[in-house]
Parts: structure tokens; C-alpha cells; sequence
């Protein structure tokens, strides 16, 4: 609302000056939705590192990653779930057995 509010040039001056200074939260409201926000890209890059690995395990097995079975990874938001895969894709003697 307040950068809605200001001129082009006090918005510029403003969005240069937070760029400058270390952030420092004051309210409750901006520290509890930053890290909110926080914990979610983290818990995302975790869950898109695991993908990345069992694509890895997968590959490096010789297993074929049928546009389904892409998908299926890609939906798993799971971290629990996709280290599962990998232990099985290491094991595995084909392909079902990773995702049964």
C-alpha cells in the first residue's frame, strides 16, 4: 500500500535504501510471514533435491523415466516419500519395485 502510494522517484529512493540496510523485522506480522516464507523455500529446495537424486539413482541404474514415471516424481511433495524411492532405486531389480 505505501509503495502504491508513493511518487516513482520516493519509491526508487525507498527500494534502494531496503536494498542498502541489513532487514531487520520489528513486527510480528513481517517476522512470522517472512519466516513462513523462509521455511517453505527450504523445505522445497529439500523436497526438489530429493527428486533430483532419485532422477540421479534412476539414470545411473539404467532405468527408463517414462514421461509417467517424471510425473509421478515431480507430484511427490514428500521428502520422506522420494528418500524411500532412492533407497529402493539403489536396490531395486526393475523399475515397479521402486515405486511399489
Amino acid at each position: 500500500m505505501i509503495l502504491g502510494a508513493l511518487s516513482a522517484k520516493a519509491r526508487r529512493e525507498l527500494e534502494e535504501l531496503m536494498l542498502t540496510r541489513p532487514r531487520e523485522y520489528t513486527s510480528d506480522f513481517a517476522r512470522k510471514y517472512f519466516g513462513d516464507g523462509k521455511a517453505e523455500g527450504k523445505a522445497e529446495g529439500i523436497v526438489e533435491g530429493e527428486r533430483d537424486s532419485l532422477r540421479v539413482v534412476l539414470r545411473a541404474r539404467r532405468f527408463r523415466i517414462t514421461d509417467d514415471v517424471d510425473r509421478r516424481i515431480r507430484d511427490c511433495s514428500d521428502a520422506d516419500v522420494l528418500r524411500r524411492w532412492i533407497e529402493r532405486a539403489v536396490r531395486a531389480r526393475k523399475l515397479e519395485d521402486v515405486f511399489s
